[in-house]
């Protein structure tokens, strides 16, 4: 740790001199998560849980077992029939997809602040995710189905501070439209600190995994190398690509915001891929981003 008492993994997201204490105290203070969302990921990460299991526990949310019905019916899942029955969604969407859609349940009910703002980096997330999971599929890559969770808690932190500090907040915008940063450098500049870092220690908090607090501590840096080195530098790149596909399908943002384009272009091809036809598969993911949120859109609102 640093004098400040910040570890040292999380030293680059903070300003030099900023008080630790205080970026801890803004996530301690935020509600837990419900106690439902919390006895099901909890199952969900024991081998021997089996559907009768998570089906009984989600009977007693009923706003739970309707979303999870309407995303086993959403064109995120390929289908051929009507899913009606909690047993059926969860076998179609499985385990793994499961920790997503309860975690997006968990984190409504978890907003308290719905204005205008708040509403955008809600549609951010939702996009992300949507767009991960299209990547993940495009690319073939076995992770398809955690890929969700962590496109859908990329923006976590904000949706923290929000809750927290939702009129400084504001602040952050008004500095993104004047100076035309993106939102980790605005609020780095602002607070001394960014929403990754935020994020990850929320998610730590609530218990994922070491490394879905690794994809959303890094998933908005700057990506280094030719290509990733590890899965989790793959996950990292894929759901900046997510992010960055549905920032310029213009989900989630406002007028003022920066163009994204070069950033877009350098983590597809640190993703892998190829140059030769680049922009045209850039152009095809956005193009599949807004269709897809605009079908998927009203599940999660």
């Amino acid at each position: 740790m640093t004098a400040q008492g910040i570890p040292a993994e999380y030293q680059q997201f903070v300003q030099p001199g900023k008080d630790w204490r205080q970026i801890v105290a803004l996530v301690e203070e935020l509600p837990p998560m419900p106690h439902v969302a919390t006895k099901l990921l909890g199952m969900i990460d024991r081998p021997e849980t089996t559907t009768p299991d998570l089906e009984k526990v989600m009977s007693t949310d009923p706003a739970l077992a309707a979303l999870v019905l309407k995303i086993a019916n959403s064109a995120l899942f390929a289908r051929q029939r009507q899913i009606t029955t909690l047993t059926q969604a969860v076998t179609l969407i499985g385990f793994k997809t499961l920790k997503g859609v309860i975690t997006a349940a968990a984190l409504k009910k978890f907003q308290r602040n719905m204005s205008e703002a708040n509403k955008m980096i809600w549609d951010n997330s939702v996009g992300t995710a949507i767009s991960a999971v299209n990547i993940a599929t495009k690319l073939r890559k076995n992770y398809r189905d955690e890929i969700f969770l962590l496109g859908l808690l990329s923006n976590l932190g904000q949706l923290a501070m929000f809750d927290q500090i939702s009129d400084e907040y504001n602040k952050v915008l008004d500095l993104i439209e004047k100076e035309g940063l993106e939102y980790a450098p605005a609020e780095f500049k602002l607070f001394g600190y960014t929403h990754p870092l935020v994020g990850a220690l929320v998610a730590k908090k609530w218990n994922f995994s070491e490394e879905s607090c690794q994809v959303i501590l890094h998933c908005k840096d700057l990506l280094a190398g030719p290509k990733p080195k590890t899965v989790v530098d793959e996950m990292i790149a894929l759901v900046q690509v997510a992010h960055l596909t549905t920032i310029k399908a213009g989900i989630g943002v406002f007028g003022g915001y920066p163009d994204v384009s070069p950033r877009l272009q350098q983590a597809a091809l640190y993703l892998g891929f190829l140059p030769d036809n680049l922009d045209e598969t850039i152009e095809e993911l956005t193009v599949q981003c807004t269709e897809r949120f605009a079908e998927e859109r009203s599940i999660y609102e």
